[in-house]
């Protein structure tokens, strides 16, 4: 269970080759909570997409049709293909302001789509959507975000006092051991020794 920060095909597809199952939070996961992602008519999740033909329609009913492959190499050495759609036609469209952004709309509607990313994140929000998603989500929280609020407000470790990366790792590893006798002592004074993850409460 990691967060939005390492979402990426490169990194759902060395998950998919080394056999994990991945449950990742993604990185738009927030924005389409809120109306305005989900009124925005100029993005690919709010279009109709016939993957028979592979064309998207627009909210004034004309076809973004596929042009062309883009292949990019990303800072990890992983090669990404982007498939880029246009549209057949935006002139004298009453939503041209509504669909392209502010400054771009002099040329026709472009979509740029990684379908390998599209693909992984579906199969990756449907394990978040899923009971264990669930239940990972809120035993992260508690688990691991937590501690770092421990360590800055109960401990008062704010900043590492040591220079030199060995100085600095003995120093953590220091910081992490004490945290860790401290989670014992609670888990054997609540009785929760073996209990590696909370349930979920029913409503």
């Amino acid at each position: 269970m990691t967060d939005a920060g390492y979402e990426g095909e490169s990194n759902y597809k060395f998950l998919l080759e080394n056999g994990y199952v991945s449950y990742i939070h993604p990185k738009n996961a927030e924005q389409k909570k809120k109306r305005s992602f989900r009124t925005d008519i100029g993005r690919m999740e709010n279009m109709t997409y016939i993957e028979s033909e592979d064309y998207f329609i627009c909210a004034k009913g004309s076809h973004l049709k596929k042009q062309y492959e883009r292949r990019q190499v990303r800072a990890d050495g992983y090669i990404q293909t982007t498939s880029v759609y246009e549209c057949e036609k935006c002139n004298y469209c009453r939503y041209k302001k509504q669909c392209q952004k502010k400054g771009n709309q002099s040329g026709k509607k472009r979509l740029y789509v990684c379908w390998g990313l599209q693909n992984c994140r579906a199969e990756n929000e449907m394990r978040m959507n899923s009971p264990e998603g669930h239940r990972l989500r809120v035993n992260r929280s508690i688990q691991v975000e937590g501690w770092f609020g421990n360590l800055k407000q109960d401990y008062g470790y704010r900043r590492i006092r040591r220079r030199g990366k060995e100085n600095v790792l003995k120093e953590l590893l220091l910081i992490g051991m004490g945290a860790n006798v401290r989670k014992l002592h609670n888990r054997i004074q609540s009785g929760r020794i073996g209990i590696t993850r909370f349930e979920l409460k029913e409503a």
